[in-house]
């Protein structure tokens, strides 16, 4: 709170509601209330792993506890991967616990990039976390600037993706059966100074 440094941003979303549906909504076991499509087009001017100044890069998608991944590429620092990607978002029903929740739509989507290695060995070459609440679904393709392993630092390389979420307003619905999460002890003592912006 006291660098003069950009350190990020906090996405915080609210939804308030003064009634309850008019209409039950039935929601039996756990059920997918919403689905993330991901297409990894390319990356830019990633770092040069290997002798030559080449790598060979791939790149590892995951959302909670769902992952998948491109192809490998040889030999480059700008591969082309166009590779298509879907996953789930869960919904939740009144009996199911937040420690059972694989992912919904609080969550994020994180992206790595690595080097393969002859002998099946992977060296990173750059991160990117998105959360699911900021995808706009146009359906465009745009430009991510890859971080380090703490996401603090800018490193070389850039990605291009396309995300879209389809029926989040499901997704969004699904939330109002959870279990309130608790988010603080009451019987802690915090100094309020801490909290204050300057």
């Amino acid at each position: 709170l006291n660098s003069d440094e950009d350190l990020g941003f906090i996405l915080v979303a609210v939804t308030i509601t003064d009634s309850e549906p008019k209409e039950p909504v039935t929601v039996v076991g756990k059920s997918t209330a919403a689905i993330l499509q991901v297409t990894v087009i390319k990356a830019n001017h990633l770092k040069a792993a290997d002798i030559g100044g080449k790598s060979d890069p791939f790149c590892v998608v995951q959302v909670g506890e769902q992952r998948q991944r491109t192809q490998t590429i040889p030999k480059t620092i700008s591969p082309v991967w166009k590779r298509n990607m879907e996953f789930q978002i869960d919904g939740i029903d009144h009996t199911l616990k937040l420690a059972d929740v694989k992912s919904d739509i609080f969550g994020h989507i994180d992206f790595t990039v690595y080097d393969q290695d002859s002998g099946g060995k992977a060296e990173f070459l750059g991160c990117l976390r998105i959360p699911i609440l900021s995808i706009v679904n146009h359906g465009q393709s745009q430009w991510w600037a890859l971080k380090d392993q703490d996401m603090m630092v800018r490193v070389k390389g850039e990605l291009k993706l396309e995300l879209k979420v389809e029926k989040e307003w499901m997704a969004r619905f699904a939330l109002f059966s959870r279990q309130p999460r608790l988010v603080s002890d009451r019987g802690g003592k915090f100094k309020v100074k801490k909290l204050q912006f300057t």
